[in-house]
């Protein structure tokens, strides 16, 4: 599917857009290619576009998004310490990815019915998570993404994000949008395209988060993470669908601010927020609408926050505060070149 246009048919930048020497295209520097800033392991991986790059990626961040809606805690160690080239582990994963799509399956057909029963428990789903939220080669996600992707489970994950309001099982919610979150991550820029603009994915996260009052912590955590997967490449055209996303008061902006601003306990929600506001501050020209929606207090909140955390949310911390620097280094720029905001 073809990517929406960036630039009108004249060549001039389409509005909204930053008008910069790259003619509205995607900028990307070193802090945007990698998606977690503190480094644990840097890996080189090649794209299915031939296109190489260096990811990088942060055990204890990724680790603390999963830990923070594992209720139970636990992780399967067996799982966690499988080696990229054991074929065993990767049939039993396989194998685990199957039953997960056969027992989606059968759930959607009986909530589709109108049959539901609540905290209805999901085996196949938990062992899938605990698999995927463990620390392992990229390659060896990437081949997994693969296998995920092929078992067609993503049509399953979008319907779950889509009735969550509906079918109120919170766990599950988390878990799916966990998994797309994931296979943004690590599937690449084909499926961003198609969670995007075939399974309207931003909307449906949106649509989550907007009714944060009543949405678990889990799932506003998972959210912004699936959010933030989603923004690592072409993160111009998904954020230009975040901030045109008027459904809510004050567009997707303001979704995001109101997330950080009612879960303040949670680093995690901190972090992924600031990284999304650093995000469209530096890919979008909304400036004034960022300021507007609250983007500079949610951002002082979380620095707030940040300050003094404990050891174990340290790289959150680091992550927050990058990126709260970011946003007010552009900001500043924005002002210097002639804008008379004084929203923050």
């Amino acid at each position: 599917m073809d990517e929406p246009p960036t630039t009108q048919t004249d060549g001039t930048v389409a509005e909204g857009l930053s008008n910069d020497s790259n003619n509205g295209q995607e900028v990307v520097d070193s802090d945007e290619e990698v998606f977690f800033d503190a480094i644990d392991e840097t890996y080189t991986v090649v794209y299915e576009e031939t296109e190489t790059v260096d990811v990088e990626t942060n055990a204890a961040e990724d680790g603390q998004v999963g830990a923070a809606s594992n209720e139970e805690g636990n992780v399967n160690e067996d799982d966690g310490n499988e080696e990229m080239g054991d074929e065993s582990s990767f049939t039993k994963i396989s194998d685990l990815i199957v039953k997960c799509k056969e027992h989606l399956d059968d759930w959607q057909k009986r909530v589709s019915n109108g049959v539901f029963l609540e905290n209805e428990k999901h085996p196949a789903v938990q062992q899938l998570y605990h698999v995927l939220n463990n620390n392992k080669p990229v390659a060896f996600n990437r081949a997994i993404a693969v296998s995920l992707w092929a078992s067609g489970v993503v049509t399953n994950l979008v319907y779950i994000v889509k009735e969550e309001q509906k079918i109120a099982d919170n766990e599950l919610v988390s878990r799916a949008l966990f998994f797309l979150g994931w296979l943004a991550n690590f599937q690449g820029r084909s499926c961003v395209q198609t969670l995007v603009d075939k399974h309207l994915l931003v909307e449906a996260i949106l649509d989550c988060l907007s009714v944060v009052d009543t949405t678990s912590l889990t799932v506003v955590e998972q959210g912004l993470f699936a959010l933030t997967a989603l923004t690592r490449k072409d993160s111009r055209v998904v954020l230009q669908k975040v901030v045109g996303n008027v459904d809510y008061t004050g567009g997707g902006i303001a979704v995001i601010t109101k997330s950080m601003k009612q879960n303040p306990e949670s680093m995690v929600v901190a972090s992924y927020g600031c990284r999304l506001l650093s995000r469209l501050a530096k890919n979008t020209g909304y400036h004034k609408r960022l300021l507007g929606d609250g983007a500079c207090s949610a951002i002082v909140r979380s620095q707030n926050r940040a300050h003094g955390c404990p050891p174990h949310e340290a790289n959150l911390a680091a992550a927050v505060n990058g990126h709260a620097k970011m946003f007010s280094d552009l900001i500043l720029e924005h002002r210097k070149h002639g804008s008379s905001t004084n929203d923050c």
